[in-house]
């Protein structure tokens, strides 16, 4: 059986490629919110594409790169958290289809280089399963505490990078063991967390505090 998060390096690879090329558009900040508003439950396609080409005036293939990291987030979270029960035929195809948009979408915007890394994304040939009522993981309880820390003596959430100085501190505590700038973060037994999916975490943490 395919252990989903033996796809984690090649997804964090395909991430980055989105990543980069936003960089050229967008600062980490403003691509930390635009996902946010990805993950908004109400939030139409119409009403997306609506907020960043028109009321933002950024160029059509930002909303493209955006809408693949997102999904590409979303799949990061599912290969960490499985879902322990299989799901059926019909959300297998939708999410297989979610994957090979992203696909489409990134092979628009990247060069012969970045080809090349989804080709062997592509070739790797592993089903992702989907992330469906699993108890959160010993990572995300800990960014539950910290955010929720934070939140109590600032009144404001931490964004990404106030979280990773705090984890880069706590390198060497038995649990959190590397903290890499560009890519990931190494924690308990075998854990890794790509920095896309960190942000995504992050912020259905805040969205979770909000509601309480």
């Amino acid at each position: 059986m395919v252990n989903p998060s033996d796809c984690l390096p090649a997804l964090i690879e395909y991430g980055n490629i989105a990543y980069e090329y936003l960089h050229k558009y967008l600062t980490d900040d403003q691509i930390a919110a635009y996902l946010d508003y990805f993950h908004t439950p109400t939030a139409t396609k119409r009403e997306l594409y609506g907020h960043i080409t028109k009321e933002h005036g950024h160029p059509e293939i930002v909303y493209y790169a955006l809408e693949s990291l997102a999904r590409i987030n979303a799949l990061c979270n599912a290969a960490e958290c499985p879902s322990e029960e299989p799901i059926d035929t019909g959300r297998a195809f939708l999410v297989a289809y979610e994957a090979l948009r992203a696909g489409v979408m990134i092979w628009a915007i990247v060069d012969d280089k970045g080809r090349k890394a989804i080709l062997a994304l592509a070739m790797h040939g592993k089903k992702f399963a989907e992330s469906v009522g699993r108890k959160p993981d010993k990572f995300t309880k800990l960014l539950e505490s910290i955010v929720t820390e934070y939140y109590q003596q600032n009144g404001s959430f931490p964004n990404y990078m106030k979280v990773l100085r705090i984890l880069k501190q706590q390198q060497g505590n038995g649990f959190i063991h590397t903290v890499d700038d560009n890519n990931t973060i190494e924690w308990g037994e075998e854990g890794t967390t790509s920095l896309p999916t960190l942000k995504n975490k992050l912020s259905i943490i805040r969205k979770k505090i909000i509601k309480k």
